[in-house]
């Protein structure tokens, strides 16, 4: 109800420079708060030691003080973080940047953390780019991630399992073509969950002697395993970019925009979207924008019942506006 409180200070007592942070918020109101923190070096003269730190806040409660995630060292640190995502529980899960001096010099890291007691927790992985992120009620999470290890790309998800589990064997989910024309390149994955542990997966799949991209999407049942992968955008049309949501009922909506194959690059382009019950087939496609004009850089958000937000920019000759459209 108000009003804004007094300004607190989370990083007391660290030394060093911090970062950006991200914070999540659980069910329940309590807060956790993540940021890359320099930790100076422990010689004088040697490479400043990056890692994470954390602060958490049960629901009406002061912030705790600030303890390290993962404090860096002489072989490792950590440069970025990129995600985070939180169960109705409190459990986090993180996606960060490490750079290691050795094998692996660049990769991303998933960890998992109990969030009811910060400074503990693990499930840590590695991927070669950052991958997306979410997580359900139970604390499972699932990653989606391109993999470059052996190109042509592939859309890859793996899974891990809450305290005491461990990451399963990643899985391809994007369709597996011939090698005679070459099979198409998937970038920019996106993936999230329900509240019964149900996940989608959407990507978008560049033919590589076209540059012609597609919409495609996966679900993972919560029993598992991953299902065949479904176009869901215009086979004669180029799409870019997808973004999506899902609700608490497993209800998935995804949005990108798309133009005519065949038209200039400079053609306007038109953002579409389609909706999956939860279980079944993805429906029909509906614009979302007006037409008039060239529209992108969408963004999605779903609330509890299920209401449908999306907002974008888009060009009128002269300027970039902002435009919102709802789905109830």
């Amino acid at each position: 109800t108000g009003p804004w409180g007094t300004p607190e200070s989370l990083n007391d007592g660290l030394v060093g420079d911090s970062f950006p942070p991200r914070v999540a918020v659980d069910g329940s109101g309590n807060a956790t708060v993540v940021w890359r923190q320099d930790y100076w070096s422990l010689y004088v003269g040697g490479p400043i030691n990056t890692g994470i730190a954390v602060s958490y806040a049960p629901a009406g409660r002061p912030w705790s003080d600030a303890s390290p995630l993962f404090s860096g060292g002489l072989f490792s640190n950590a440069l970025a973080i990129y995600d985070i995502a939180v169960d109705p529980y409190g459990n986090v899960a993180l996606t960060w940047l490490l750079e290691t001096r050795g094998l692996n010099p660049l990769g991303f890291r998933v960890s998992w953390y109990p969030m009811s007691r910060p400074g503990t927790g693990g499930g840590a992985n590695w991927f070669p780019v950052v991958p997306a992120l979410s997580i359900d009620r139970n604390g499972n999470v699932m990653v989606a991630y391109r993999d470059d290890s052996n190109p042509p790309r592939f859309t890859m998800a793996a899974r891990h399992l809450p305290t005491g589990g461990s990451w399963g064997m990643p899985t391809t989910i994007s369709p597996q073509t011939s090698a005679e024309p070459p099979p198409p390149s998937a970038t920019t994955p996106k993936v999230a969950g329900d509240s019964d542990g149900n996940f989608t997966a959407l990507w978008l799949e560049t033919n590589v002697e076209t540059l012609h991209g597609g919409v495609w999407a996966n679900r993972y049942p919560a029993e598992g395993p991953w299902g065949n992968a479904v176009l869901i955008s215009d086979g004669a049309t180029e799409a870019f970019g997808p973004e999506l949501v899902v609700d608490h009922l497993g209800n998935a909506t995804a949005v990108w925009p798309e133009r005519k194959v065949g038209d200039a690059a400079d053609a306007p382009r038109d953002l579409y979207a389609r909706r999956a019950k939860a279980g079944g087939v993805w429906g029909p496609p509906a614009r979302v924008s007006n037409g008039e004009s060239s529209a992108g850089g969408q963004q999605l958000i779903v609330d509890r019942d299920g209401n449908v937000t999306t907002v974008w920019i888009q060009l009128d000759g002269a300027r970039w506006n902002i435009w919102a459209n709802r789905y109830e």
